[in-house]
């Protein structure tokens, strides 16, 4: 440890890169990828809780923007909005499904972690956007390869190197790179429910 501190009194720039690495674990760690997401009550042609559009609606509060620009690439906007809207190319023929779920929570992941060091260094963030692009592996048959681009026009110059450091510090970043046991069990019993208040008053639908 002694070693360790010497080193970094004789190298302030790296003592300068950890600070910032520890500030960002700490940041995200409180956040809990917490942008305070949430699904819109909105029934949907694809199924309840995301609003799937081909055209953008401003009859309500902007959304966090999915864009589909085809089965294995998407694009995150407008991350500090709640809830959030996919949206489908002109032209493409692709569906909301479990795998652009994966990519989705990849893309949010960084991007909250990218949030909270912006924080850090009072940068505006209403400009970041996320593409994420994956190719498929067999076998078994697996995502094999994801490429991400961070788009983040308002970023100073001087901050490249430290961002591209934050980006890395997201929760699933950390767990793709250390793969956790999966454990996998098919059970007969039906799942258990919560139980229901005495007097409680089912959720109003929302228009």
């Amino acid at each position: 440890m002694a070693d360790v501190v010497i080193a970094l009194a004789k190298n302030p720039r790296r003592r300068d890169e950890l600070r910032w690495d520890r500030m960002i674990e700490a940041a995200v760690e409180s956040r809990r990828l917490g942008l305070g997401f949430s699904l819109p009550t909105q029934e949907s042609s694809r199924g309840a809780g995301v609003s799937i559009a081909r055209g953008r609606s401003h009859s309500h509060p902007p959304d966090m923007r999915i864009l589909l620009n085809g089965a294995t690439d998407l694009t995150l906007f407008e991350l500090d909005s709640p809830g959030f809207e996919v949206e489908v190319a002109p032209g493409v023929h692709a569906h909301y499904s479990a795998m652009q779920m994966f990519a989705n929570s990849l893309a949010l992941c960084t991007a909250s972690a990218l949030i909270a060091y912006a924080e850090q260094i009072d940068a505006p963030t209403d400009s970041l956007a996320v593409r994420v692009k994956w190719d498929y592996v067999e076998p078994p048959f697996r995502i094999g390869r994801i490429d991400m681009q961070i788009h983040w026009p308002q970023l100073p110059e001087s901050r490249l190197a430290a961002a591209q450091r934050a980006a890395r510090h997201c929760t699933l970043h950390h767990t793709l790179e250390r793969p956790p046991v999966v454990l996998t069990e098919v059970n007969l019993e039906p799942a258990p429910l919560p139980e229901k208040e005495e007097g409680a008053q089912p959720p109003t639908p929302q228009p």
